[in-house]
């Protein structure tokens, strides 16, 4: 990999590549990585979107029910492999209507975190 570029592989395989002669020299490195789930909450009906993350099923029903994103981890410029951070910052914007959990380091599924939730839900999501 020439330094810059930046590609996204899932299970093994190459998903995505962004050569760095996309950016200019603005881009060599990363300063921050974001994982996760978002929805688009418009508010059309004048309550908040019932529309679902993942499953529909909170993070903490785990994997196999709610959605998750398994083996996080990142690449240093010297093309090292590492976890993903121990402690990230979660950004939940509205926890009564979906959420996040970020689990302890599994031998199968490495560094994860699960996410979902229902979207609107009269008495816990208005």
């Amino acid at each position: 990999n020439t330094y810059g570029n930046w590609d996204l592989s899932v299970d093994g395989h190459m998903i995505g590549y962004w050569p760095h002669e996309n950016y200019g020299d603005g881009f060599p490195l990363a300063t921050e990585l974001q994982w996760g789930g978002e929805i688009v909450n418009k508010q059309s009906k004048g309550r908040h979107t019932s529309t679902q993350m993942g499953s529909g099923q909170f993070s903490k029903e785990a994997i196999g029910k709610a959605a998750f994103i398994s083996n996080i981890g990142l690449f240093d410029k010297d093309n090292k492999y590492s976890d993903a951070p121990e402690e990230p910052d979660g950004i939940i914007t509205h926890p009564d209507c979906y959420d996040l959990t970020y689990w302890e380091r599994d031998a199968q599924y490495g560094r994860y975190i699960t996410m979902g939730g229902p979207g609107y839900d009269k008495d816990r999501c208005p």
